[in-house]
């Protein structure tokens, strides 16, 4: 992992999830081995993780205890001032404009080519089945000291256009829309800076009615939420192909069909279907290469192997009853794919164990319920506690004969 430190220099950046065992020491290593000269490694500081809201002291609330919950999922108004920024430096500053504010904060000095998407969900009366639907917005300009952001109008089209048509196109062909329209949202009006090296464009997105009992039923689906997160990534490159009059390469999808096989004489084959395209507009565009990723455990990972654009990869030097699991990605100059479910092999030249991995279900009936302080039961989406597709690493390590592994599609 490389850090360029002439980036967000003032805040904290996240560096990626890495498995720990508990009980087991936690370490990180700095070192400076290197096969050039004349290069130095600099560190600031590492934290593990970002830390839990678990005291209530000199804070206005109804809450009866601390939620102890992770920072990035505390209200705006208490992440951004814990990330650093000072609310003493804007009039009137408060959970919705800390938004933007902070946006802007983290942007300043960058010279980043940045954009910024308020993701929502919408809400008419409590409960209701009038409206439904998504709808798009950028701010009006009716202050006259906060023009809107260059760019704005056309970010928004791009990405409700792109996510209309993949909800109707994957999900729901009668989903409706309910337009592109301006309004003067505090989420949005607070982008504009004079210097227009801090300024950026922005939408606000209202994905669905979380008051609409259909709406809602799409909401709590993860696939659901998938089709939607792709396709704002999407439209979020439409904008800036519109805009540079350029055409990029979207990412590619995962493979499909992993499988893991011994071969004999301490080598194992890992093979797979390459990644899906369609005619639809839904998919990303065709891989040109894939990554082959291994561990030992199945939690810490390997840096890859580019292996072009073949569909299999033979690992060889391996010890006879060696526990090895294995991920696969796909790659395109739009950039890497999520990886495939983890499959496994114990290495052995007879092997009369097959572990299948056919556990596929994740939907709205495996979301995580939680008991909040102030909101009470709710249930959350947490996909690697619905489904992590990793179970051959936990039936792996207990079966003591030689495997292959396979993935049941």
């Amino acid at each position: 992992m490389t850090v360029d430190q002439r980036h967000h220099g003032f805040t904290w950046h996240y560096i990626g999830t890495y498995g720990f065992r508990a009980a087991e020491e936690a370490r990180v290593t700095l070192t400076n081995q290197s096969g050039a000269a004349g290069q130095v490694v600099i560190a600031d500081a590492v934290r593990f993780g970002g830390g839990t809201f678990d005291d209530l002291s000199g804070i206005e609330t109804d809450a009866p205890y601390p939620p102890d919950k992770p920072w990035w999922e505390v209200a705006a108004f208490y992440y951004a001032q814990r990330m650093g920024v000072d609310p003493d430096d804007y009039p009137d500053f408060n959970d919705v404009i800390a938004r933007p504010i902070y946006a802007r904060w983290e942007h300043a000095g960058t010279g980043d080519d940045a954009v910024y998407v308020s993701w929502h969900t919408n809400g008419f009366n409590g409960y209701q089945q009038v409206v439904s639907g998504t709808i798009s917005y950028v701010y009006n300009g009716e202050v006259i000291t906060r023009p809107v952001t260059p760019g704005s109008g056309a970010l928004r089209d791009a990405i409700h256009a792109e996510l209309v048509h993949d909800i109707r196109a994957g999900w729901d062909p009668g989903w409706v829309d309910l337009g592109r329209r301006s309004a003067n949202f505090g989420e949005l009006r607070e982008l504009w800076d004079e210097d227009p090296a801090v300024r950026m464009p922005g939408a606000l997105i209202e994905i669905g009615f979380h008051d609409h009992p259909d709406d809602t039923d799409a909401l709590k689906e993860p696939r659901f939420e998938m089709l939607v997160a792709r396709a704002v990534y999407q439209g979020i490159v439409r904008y800036f192909e519109g805009r540079d009059g350029a055409n990029f390469t979207l990412l590619p999808e995962p493979p499909t069909h992993l499988a893991v096989q011994n071969v004999g004489g301490g080598r194992v084959k890992v093979s797979w279907r390459a990644s899906p395209v369609d005619a639809l507009g839904l998919a990303g565009d065709a891989a040109t290469g894939y990554r082959v990723y291994t561990s030992a455990d199945g939690l810490g990972w390997s840096d890859g192997v580019d292996v072009g654009a073949s569909t299999s990869y033979t690992l060889d030097g391996l010890s006879d009853d060696e526990l090895l699991f294995v991920r696969v990605t796909a790659t395109n100059d739009g950039g890497e794919s999520f990886p495939t479910q983890t499959l496994g092999a114990r290495v052995g030249d007879a092997v009369a164990v097959l572990l299948v991995s056919g556990f596929d279900r994740l939907n709205r009936t495996m979301l995580v319920p939680e008991t909040d302080p102030v909101e009470g039961y709710n249930v959350r989406m947490f996909l690697d506690r619905m489904n992590r597709y990793d179970y051959v690493v936990q039936h792996g390590e207990v079966v003591p004969h030689s495997f292959d592994s396979a993935s049941n599609e």
